[in-house]
């Protein structure tokens, strides 16, 4: 159970657990299989059908995470702190996987466990082992290590192409903290290491990194510990 719910107000307690209760509706809802209504396997149409209702679902909860953000944005120091308890969770649960095995590819799910998403299911590791919309990039080809860190991180990705590759970072309220990357990069696994000493008076908190190469662009998020 998290305690980032009693540093809320009343008026945004009450939007976040109006959230929660989207959520649980959008999740009873969603047909997302991989069978048809009857049972069969499914034919073109009915595989078309399932795409549509993953892809709505997808938005649905997209929109969800976008208004929890909303809300987190007014209280960094109390959404770190959540950060780090949700790293030592991950780590945890990484270090029981030799009992988790039988659980299959679900067993590995605590380690794209995103802080909104812990709070939209206010806790319940259940459904963030079912919810199929994570928020941000949680795979393994985009990440950062240390995290969290203190002086410096290394931020690794993957391109699908060659080109023309810029790094920016932002605070949680969208405003721009500064450029770590410009330049040409080869298609494939990359890396760049950023050093919090080389932008002045960085708050400590978590800094979003978005990674643009010509029309593709992902992101993740790192936390800043001073």
């Amino acid at each position: 159970k998290n305690n980032f719910d009693s540093k809320l107000s009343q008026t945004e307690l009450a939007k976040l657990n109006s959230l929660r209760t989207q959520a649980t509706a959008l999740k009873s809802g969603f047909v997302g299989g991989r069978k048809s209504n009857s049972g069969e396997k499914p034919n073109k149409a009915d595989r078309q059908a399932i795409r549509d209702s993953r892809t709505a679902h997808r938005e649905q909860m997209d929109a969800l995470f976008d208004e929890v953000e909303k809300i987190t944005a007014n209280h960094e120091a109390a959404f770190a702190e959540l950060e780090t308890q949700l790293e030592a969770l991950r780590e945890q649960h990484k270090a029981q996987m030799p009992q988790n095995a039988n659980q299959g590819r679900h067993g590995n799910k605590m380690r794209g466990m995103e802080p909104e998403r812990f709070l939209l299911w206010d806790g319940q590791a259940k459904e963030f082992m079912n919810d199929r919309s994570p928020k941000m990039n949680t795979s393994s080809k985009t990440n950062n290590y240390p995290n969290p860190f203190t002086d410096n991180t290394k931020i690794s990705f993957v391109l699908p192409a060659d080109g023309a590759t810029t790094i920016n970072l932002y605070d949680r309220a969208g405003n721009h903290l500064g450029q770590i990357l410009s330049g040409n990069l080869s298609k494939g696994e990359n890396s760049v290491t950023f050093d919090a000493n080389s932008i002045s008076e960085l708050t400590a908190g978590v800094i979003i990194y978005k990674i643009k190469s010509g029309s593709y662009e992902t992101s993740g998020k790192m936390i800043y510990k001073k």
